[in-house]
């Protein structure tokens, strides 16, 4: 089953249920939007909230209104887990994305984003005369 208005999409996997919505359901149709996030069934279900791109929250919430306003998650799910990923966050990033996200006490965990699987390398071009941008 599927369920779909606006912004918000849900999918029923066996027992499981996924809901997803991006940060523009939050300003589109408040009040649908809401009360659905307020009613009591949905409040009994919810799990986690989980932000990936944690740090558009604060890159974007200038020209992007709605990026701002996922802090209020927080309010009407006061006693979920929050999940709110990044790669790219500097320190005071980090510290404005839990105070944007009034997260009390949040836990960072970092790790290196080195892989040794991932690699840059040049190698010089053979030259065969038919590159118009050899000036050499």
């Amino acid at each position: 089953m599927r369920l779909e208005r606006g912004s918000i999409y849900q999918s029923d996997c066996s027992s499981k249920s996924d809901s997803i919505a991006h940060p523009e359901a939050l300003s589109e149709d408040k009040k649908f939007f809401q009360n659905i996030l307020k009613s009591k069934s949905y409040q009994d279900s919810v799990k986690a909230i989980v932000i990936d791109e944690a740090h558009l929250v604060e890159e974007w919430k200038s020209f992007v209104p709605c990026y701002g306003k996922i802090g209020m998650l927080t309010s009407i799910f006061p006693k979920i887990t929050f999940l709110a990923m990044t790669a790219t966050a500097t320190l005071q990033m980090k510290k404005d994305i839990t105070t944007s996200l009034a997260l009390i006490n949040p836990k960072h965990i970092e790790i290196s984003p080195d892989r040794p699987n991932i690699f840059f390398s040049s190698l010089p071009r053979p030259n065969r005369g038919d590159d118009p941008f050899n000036l050499y």
